[in-house]
């Protein structure tokens, strides 16, 4: 793949489909999701890498300073969450007349996170899908209405860290369809099954 020096490359200014795909399986042979399910109306997505560090001193000196991803600290912050995805991403139950029951038994289950990003040039998007990680619970906010106006209480954020799966050690992936080289056919199928990297290709120097 070419890089081309001094191009213009359009720049993220959006958010939205944001989905979830629980996770099935993940060992050495592979990994396997259930179907992603749309999750919630976005606002605002924040991922921090999370860093393994090591230096190493000698002859007053560095003689070694390495760092490498592990994962990623995701904060996803969305209009509300329905009591059906609240149950689905932190591990709650639903009873028969559709209410949401918070026990102390509950364990959030692993997912994969999906979401694009739309570009600068309003034409293309970013794709981006986090393999394997889960959320903690979060607060909820009430107040009163105010004769004044109406205030829209959002839901807080969203936390959980994301890490490498098992099968491969991959923790993120992406790809922008202004890429004149990304597969249509993967773009396409984004949000209907958790899509694979394809095989590493050979980085080019730019002309």
């Amino acid at each position: 793949m070419a890089r081309q020096v001094k191009a213009k490359v359009a720049i993220p200014i959006g958010l939205d489909n944001v989905y979830i795909a629980p996770l099935l399986t993940d060992t050495e042979e592979g990994t396997t999701y259930e179907t992603p399910e749309f999750c919630a109306r976005a606002i605002k997505a924040t991922m921090e890498p999370i860093l393994s560090e090591g230096t190493l001193d000698s002859d007053d000196e560095v003689e070694i300073d390495e760092s490498m991803i592990i994962g990623y600290t995701v904060s996803f912050e969305a209009s509300q969450l329905d009591d059906y995805m609240r149950a689905k991403i932190f591990g709650h139950q639903i009873d028969q007349n559709g209410g949401l029951i918070v026990s102390k038994n509950d364990k959030a289950p692993e997912l994969a996170l999906l979401f694009r990003s739309m570009l600068s040039d309003k034409k293309n998007y970013k794709y981006t899908v986090l393999y394997k990680g889960k959320f903690k619970p979060n607060s909820e906010e009430y107040e009163t209405a105010k004769r004044e106006g109406i205030t829209y209480k959002t839901e807080s954020a969203i936390e959980g860290n994301f890490y490498c799966r098992t099968s491969d050690g991959v923790a993120k992936y992406s790809l922008r369809s202004d890429n004149p080289e990304a597969s249509a056919d993967i773009i396409s199928k984004w949000f209907t099954t958790v899509q694979q990297p394809a095989d590493i290709a050979e980085v080019e120097p730019g002309p």
